[in-house]
């Protein structure tokens, strides 16, 4: 079998994660955090997921966005309410970009992916 062989590649952020990180590190949790009022843990996980994906912390759409920046967070993200619906927080028609546009990480993988695979790597 052959050696393990790792390739470091960096990745932007795209648009829409600069502007959530950037949000996010103007909020109020951010600003507690620093004080040492609040754990930073949770902090610097929030900027984690920004970085891997946004959908993580803020649904798609630009509604999404806007409440996000806004807020510096999305309270609400995720959780189930009693009302009788599924939870969901995505809105089927909102959507508009693909998934891997959203995400910095995901675009480099949808582009390398398809390389790899002609090449034969596994």
């Amino acid at each position: 079998m052959p050696g393990k062989k790792e390739q470091v590649l960096f990745c932007r952020l795209s648009d829409r994660q600069r502007v959530m990180y950037e949000a996010f590190l103007r909020s109020d949790l951010v600003k507690q955090a620093m004080q040492g009022s609040l754990k930073i843990l949770g902090a610097i996980t929030m900027l984690r997921k920004i970085c891997n994906h946004p959908d993580l912390v803020c649904p798609p759409g630009d509604s999404g966005l806007e409440m996000f920046v806004a807020n510096g967070s999305f309270d609400n993200f995720g959780q189930q309410d009693d009302s009788g619906d599924d939870g969901s927080v995505f809105d089927e028609g909102e959507d508009d970009d693909c998934i891997t546009d959203r995400s910095g990480k995901l675009e480099v993988l949808a582009k390398i992916l398809p390389l790899w695979k002609k090449e034969g790597h596994r």
